[in-house]
């Protein structure tokens, strides 16, 4: 042929780079040219999982392996939850955080939770330990409902510096973690207080 190679699609479903090397020899009037060849590098897709548990509330499990993926926490408000179980395709794999929507008047203990945040990083190397921890409590600061929507997006880190660089790190499927946070229900009596004769009639 001639002109350019077509252009493919690369994959690695791995864990580790998958290196190709391609030979091209030149022919033209019946002569045979000089070989060169090249080699491509596919660095793989991240993914990764855990499961986050709501304190006394069934655990839900978040993984990507499949495509993006969403995790949905009901919280009364002061609980907590706790993330375990998780695992990653790579030890390079670390994650950008962000907030990217919800209502405005989330607590973190007391802490206004701004929405949206800004981008965070983090490392691969301490991945394990955010996912490993425990967060909260979440509050209200007014009303009977609040609701965060939470992004992990995980990158294979190629050049091993510790940091996402967008110019080099490859994005996986982001995980999305939605947290809905409910007032706890209150008990109002009406009178508060009552002094009625016996077989009296009284509703509350």
């Amino acid at each position: 042929g001639t002109g350019d190679i077509p252009a493919f699609v690369t994959t690695n479903t791995g864990s580790t780079d998958l290196v190709a090397t391609i030979i091209v020899t030149p022919e033209a009037n019946g002569c045979t040219g000089e070989s060169e060849s090249f080699t491509i590098t596919v660095h793989p897709m991240p993914t990764f999982g855990f499961t986050a548990t709501v304190t006394g509330r069934p655990a839900q499990i978040g993984s990507n392996s499949g495509g993006p993926a969403t995790v949905t926490l009901d919280f009364c408000a002061g609980e907590s939850f706790s993330y375990t179980v998780y695992s990653s395709s790579s030890a390079n794999v670390g994650f950008i955080e962000e907030i990217t929507g919800g209502t405005t008047n989330t607590l973190y203990g007391i802490t206004p939770i701004p929405v949206p945040r800004p981008k965070t990083y983090i490392s691969s190397g301490a991945a394990p330990g955010f996912f490993g921890g425990t967060y909260g409590p979440y509050n209200l600061a007014s009303g009977t409902f609040g609701t965060i929507t939470e992004v992990f997006t995980p990158y294979f880190d190629v050049d091993n510096s510790g940091d996402y660089d967008e110019e080099v790190d490859c994005l996986g499927d982001p995980i999305t973690l939605i947290y809905n946070i409910y007032a706890n229900p209150n008990v109002i009596a009406t009178p508060p207080t009552q002094s009625i004769c016996s077989d009296g009639t009284t509703s509350v």
